[in-house]
């Protein structure tokens, strides 16, 4: 009997990223991929931060929900969890103040906080370590660029693998099409390459082609012309660059969708994130600060230090009764200090919660220590409100208030995180909660408009100062000059009522706010740097007369 033939050598393939049991992206995520990076090779070379950053933004949160929905296998909940939704929404609102700003400390923050809250965005916590995911989810997509770009080759491979494998039934009923139109499409762009080089060559030819096509040829000419900027630009310098945002764009959105993708088919039906799904929670292990005396000194000790403060507040005479005390030297001196102690409270909240048992005496000391924290946040908003009332509103006194109003947040966060302990001792929301209130204080510093309202302050201050005679208390005219568009329209207001508000240089100070830029410049700008803000200046800056447009030259002020 003959010897079995040996087995045959398998079949290697030329990468183990491209194997067929590996998973692969859908057709739906290959195109958005295509799409969102095309669409960001167009909005970001070359053009500021406006329009483009706010459509691309919803754009890769479309993106992001059609993958989501196709991942979820059938049976299981099509929607994200609350925390997803709240946490993308808030990221595409702080990427939309690109179109409406123009401060660019303001727009920087802004799209910082949307990256981050989109990458937390992506897939949801769960119940188990959830400080740790919330803190370590901007690093998921970073960790994922790898297997998310060989997850799009993978589907593209497969998408051309099944086309191939398809039969196509046109194919059989009209053998001639498919020839047809190929050879349509390669004379197309033969003529569209060819046509136009060799009728600027030659006057004559170009004469001939223009009796024999007439106006319809120019009107093709004109609606390619227009259509080929509205789509790649008007600048063909930045083809490289657009080639390169496009293939950076594809692996980041590859990365970014490969992690919702797997997220949706791994998360078991109907859970969202912070839900009740999800493992049962292990027993509590034995805090390390068991004894009344261990957690009761320090705790008490520190809560009569906060209260003993705030009564010396209260009680003592102010500043500016006070002998060889000054109001800047007290908000220097103590308003830090203020800001860095509510802080550190929430430092002693968290390992209180982790070092103590946490029966009704801890939590009692806790929540008068977070009492009394809002009260010292209190008091340094008092002195940066008398502080602002006396020297004027500047960008760094705005961005410490929206610290305060953040740290505040955070202490109500822990009172009501403690009211609800004793009914489940498990708080996963917080930590989503935390973030949302960053987001919330983000979104209310771009609503409020905070180079407008510097402008409306230093603008009354100038009003008080020449009712009150005090030559002191007058606008700061060079700090007003470095403000964004968006102080152009109270600048504008208060020139129309007081033509020498601002003194000799006013216009000049509305064109240095407004960019020195006309409306004519603003319209020329592509779509993707439209921005409410600069259009407003410019059209507010060209209203200056003809006398007043030299300071534009000259670069007044500067």
């Amino acid at each position: 009997m003959p010897a079995p033939a040996p087995p045959a050598p398998p079949v290697r393939s030329v990468g183990r990223e491209l194997l067929t049991h590996a998973p692969a992206a859908p057709l739906r995520a290959l195109v958005a991929v295509g799409a969102v990076a095309a669409l960001a090779a167009r909005v970001l070379p070359g053009e500021r931060p406006g329009a483009g950053v706010a459509v691309l933004a919803l754009a890769v949160a479309l993106a992001v929900v059609v993958v989501v929905r196709d991942a979820r296998p059938a049976g299981r909940a099509g929607r994200p969890g609350g925390w997803q939704l709240v946490h993308g929404t808030a990221a595409v609102l702080l990427a939309g103040s690109a179109a409406l700003r123009d401060a660019g400390w303001v727009v920087a923050l802004d799209l910082l906080a949307a990256l981050l809250l989109g990458a937390l965005a992506l897939a949801p916590t769960g119940r188990v370590r959830v400080w740790s995911a919330v803190l370590l989810a901007p690093l998921r997509p970073l960790a994922r660029v790898a297997s998310g770009t060989g997850w799009t080759a993978r589907g593209v491979r497969r998408v051309l693998l099944l086309r191939a494998a398809r039969p196509r039934r046109a194919v059989r009923r009209w053998p001639w099409l498919v020839p047809a139109l190929r050879a349509t499409a390669v004379t197309a762009v033969l003529l569209v390459v060819f046509v136009p080089l060799l009728a600027s060559a030659d006057a004559r030819f170009g004469g001939l082609l223009e009796k024999l096509t007439g106006s319809t040829g120019a009107w093709l000419a004109d609606a390619l012309s227009r259509l080929t900027s509205t789509l790649l630009g008007t600048r063909p310098d930045l083809v490289v660059g657009r080639a390169v945002v496009f293939a950076l764009a594809a692996v980041a959105l590859s990365a970014a969708l490969s992690t919702a993708w797997d997220a949706a088919r791994r998360s078991p039906a109907g859970s969202t994130s912070g839900s009740t799904g999800g493992p049962p929670a292990g027993r509590r292990p034995r805090p390390v600060l068991a004894r009344r005396v261990e957690w009761l000194l320090p705790l008490g000790a520190l809560d009569a230090l906060f209260a003993a403060f705030l009564v010396v507040r209260l009680t003592a005479p102010e500043v500016a009764d006070t002998a060889g005390a000054t109001l800047a030297g007290q908000v220097h001196a103590g308003f830090a200090q203020l800001v860095v102690a509510t802080a550190l409270v929430l430092a002693v909240v968290a390992l209180a919660v982790r070092c103590t048992p946490m029966t009704a005496g801890p939590r009692a000391a806790l929540a008068l220590l977070c009492a009394l924290s809002l009260g010292l946040d209190a008091a340094a908003l008092a002195d940066l409100r008398a502080y602002v009332d006396a020297y004027g509103l500047t960008r760094l006194r705005i961005g410490v208030g929206v610290v305060c109003a953040g740290l505040a947040g955070l202490l109500v966060l822990l009172l009501v995180a403690g009211a609800r302990w004793q009914r489940r001792r498990q708080q996963p929301w917080v930590p989503h909660a935390a973030v949302a209130v960053a987001a919330a204080c983000l979104l209310g510093l771009t609503a409020a408009d905070p180079d407008a309202a510097i402008a409306r302050a230093q603008l009354a201050r100038g009003a008080a100062g020449t009712a009150g005679s005090s030559a002191s208390a007058g606008p700061d005219v060079a700090y007003l000059s470095t403000l964004s568009a968006d102080a152009a329209p109270g600048l504008a207001d208060a020139l129309r009522e007081d033509p020498a508000a601002l003194g000799a240089e006013g216009p000049c100070v509305l064109w240095s706010v407004a960019g020195g830029r006309s409306e004519q410049d603003a319209s020329d700008e592509g779509w993707p740097s439209a921005n409410l803000s600069r259009a407003r200046a410019a059209g507010l800056a060209g209203l200056l007369s003809a006398a007043e447009q030299p300071c534009a030259e000259v670069g007044a002020l500067g």
